[in-house]
């Protein structure tokens, strides 16, 4: 029995766990069943019924997609951030209109993650000094990773604006060039976004320090049009 499924049946009530899985076999009833287990789930419950939908080989992309679209309002910031980075494959460009207002939630993680998406796809737009500032205030590992690669989404030129600004914050952050070491710890705070931005940085020619590479860490997507 596949993890997540199991978990299910071990953490919640046999009530809950078995709406839940009557999702996989829902046609026309699948969106109100979906809506009545949306109000009921906790928090946590609402991540594992995420997480297994997801996973699930059972759920259509379409089933997928319709609930991922719903969690996109969600007001737990966590839940909000995975919508987005999980529903952004299925449908690519498309995602802008559902996530554009979010750019002015109140949570630095949600607009991190919809600054990264509106970079990838909203080419027209002029995104680079709103993507900096956020990204001066950004506190949190994933978000300065996810502000780091929109940036390199926009222009990935050793030379560019971008660049030149993500070279000169890594080493104010991260990184010491006098004596070629890293300031935090991989396995501490900031570990995380040390590590990876600057894997990100060496994709585009800046080589400051490096612990393998994106595709090794399997994390190209981050940097992927």
């Amino acid at each position: 029995m596949p993890f997540l499924r199991k978990k299910i049946q071990e953490t919640l009530s046999e009530n809950i766990s078995q709406k839940i899985f009557q999702l996989e076999l829902a046609d026309e009833s699948f969106i109100e069943l979906l809506n009545e287990l949306l109000v009921i789930l906790s928090v946590d419950e609402l991540n594992l019924l995420l997480e297994f939908a997801v996973e699930d080989e059972e759920w259509s992309s379409e089933k997928k997609i319709l609930l991922l679209q719903e969690l996109l309002s969600n007001q737990n910031s966590v839940i909000c951030e995975k919508a987005i980075i999980y529903l952004e494959p299925f449908i690519g460009k498309k995602i802008i209109p559902l996530i554009e207002h979010l750019v002015t939630n109140q949570s630095h993680g949600v607009r991190s993650r919809v600054f990264w998406v509106l970079a990838k796809y909203a080419t027209e737009r002029d995104l680079t000094l709103e993507i900096i500032d956020e990204l001066k205030t950004a506190s949190e590992d994933n978000e300065q990773i996810f502000l780091a690669a929109a940036l390199y989404q926009r222009n990935n030129s050793a030379s560019s604006l971008e660049m030149r600004f993500l070279k000169d914050y890594y080493i104010q952050q991260f990184y010491d060039p006098k004596i070629d070491e890293l300031k935090v710890s991989l396995v501490g705070k900031q570990g995380l976004a040390a590590k990876v931005i600057g894997l990100i940085l060496w994709e585009a020619g800046i080589e400051l320090y490096s612990t393998g590479s994106l595709q090794s860490e399997n994390m190209l997507w981050l940097i992927e049009k």
